[in-house]
């Protein structure tokens, strides 16, 4: 690699050139303000890290960044260090440099910030980057899909129906009796835009060892969706006779013909139906739905309660991935809960 070196910096001051290097490499531009809210530090993380790939010219031609977000393994908070952002330039792939900035970035994490774990949520190509760099492949992810629309055609086993609202009226309430019965008494769904103090108590009550989850409090929950520029996410919230028994994050498509769940809690486990359910009524009802989506790590705990719905698995090329300085791993015992909302936009 002698035509080109390694450096790294913070953020701040780099951010014109981060974002024009980020941009050049992706087929979806990245706004200033987007940028902003990628690399905020939150309060008690380490600040986020920029690590270059410069030509002789001192020009920036490459990158990968690290910021630090709160994961909870065990029953205890610590930081990832999520990395992000590798762009490299088309004519520089499959020269060996995507491995050496990997390389890199690994003995930053070894020497400045020994106590903190990496973590990366990747497509293919990113995940064979880090794994070069010895970046430990923990799970997969898979997409999970209700194609809602194929229920619409349940309807035709009725007769041949001419008046299209007497028809959607008909199949909407096969539909709901058939969700119906997976929400018991006592339970209903709001969809918010607003925050309060009970998610925390939710969140507090929430039974941790044994997993590892990205922290889930309010102030976490408001950074990652509801401050987030340029998405118009929804919080439905599940409540058991007026009791938060659970949420789940969506945002819908422009044309609002897809849900798309994002993240999901419940109190209890056998709720996660009930929410899922209630959910798709909601939509059903505001929307003209055809299918929800929701992408999970293959080990989620949720993860068996998604078929009873009608929900069908689907594979994507997609991996999460850790690396632990001074080659600590994490107890393979441990159950990873990974959802999208994992990933950094």
């Amino acid at each position: 690699m002698q035509n080109y070196k390694f450096t790294v910096t913070g953020y701040a001051g780099y951010e014109e050139e981060a974002l024009r290097i980020r941009n050049a490499n992706r087929p979806f531009s990245r706004t200033p303000q987007a940028a902003a809210w990628h690399y905020k530090s939150l309060a008690g993380a380490p600040e986020p890290k920029v690590f270059w790939v410069r030509d002789m010219a001192n020009q920036a031609v490459g990158m990968a960044s690290v910021v630090y977000r709160p994961y909870w393994v065990d029953g205890r908070q610590e930081y990832f260090g999520v990395l992000g952002d590798i762009s490299l330039a088309s004519d520089m792939r499959g020269k060996g440099i995507g491995k050496q900035l990997m390389l890199f970035i690994d003995q930053h994490l070894d020497t400045a910030v020994p106590a903190y774990r990496g973590f990366v949520m990747a497509n293919t190509a990113g995940q064979k980057t880090a794994a070069s760099g010895g970046w430990r492949t923990e799970g997969q992810l898979v997409l999970h899909v209700m194609p809602i629309n194929l229920l619409a055609k349940a309807g035709k086993m009725i007769g041949k129906l001419r008046a299209q609202p007497v028809k959607r009226g008909i199949f909407t309430a096969i539909l709901k009796r058939l969700l119906n019965f997976y929400i018991p008494k006592g339970y209903s769904i709001r969809l918010n835009d607003t925050l309060d103090e009970n998610f925390d108590g939710l969140w507090e009550a929430y039974p941790k060892t044994g997993l590892i989850f990205e922290d889930r409090s309010a102030a976490s929950l408001k950074w990652r969706y509801l401050d987030q520029p340029g998405h118009d996410f929804i919080i439905a919230t599940l409540h058991y006779q007026n009791k938060l028994a659970g949420y789940a994050v969506i945002k819908m498509t422009d044309d609002r013909r897809t849900c798309e769940i994002c993240d999901l809690l419940v109190a209890k486990p056998h709720s996660v139906e009930c929410l899922l359910a209630a959910l798709i009524i909601q939509c059903i009802q505001q929307y003209p739905v055809i299918e929800a989506r929701i992408i999970l790590g293959d080990s989620h705990p949720y993860r068996k309660h998604f078929w009873k719905l009608g929900f069908i698995r689907r594979a994507i090329p997609g991996a999460y991935q850790s690396y632990g300085p001074d080659g600590r791993t994490i107890d393979r015992n441990l159950v990873w809960m990974i959802t999208a909302g994992d990933k950094d936009a």
